[in-house]
């Protein structure tokens, strides 16, 4: 489980859950409550 324990969005490369590299998009804790936990965003650029 990955806290996203900030306000506001992060902006990554690459992300990996389960082992499986994730497809470019935004990710939260409301669309991907098995792996995130928190407020914040994570947005996977190209």
């Amino acid at each position: 489980m990955l806290g996203l324990n900030f306000k506001g969005q992060m902006n990554l490369r690459q992300l990996t859950l389960n082992g499986k590299i994730q497809s470019r998009g935004t990710y939260d804790a409301a669309s991907t409550p098995r792996f995130l936990k928190g407020s914040g965003t994570l947005y996977v650029q190209p």
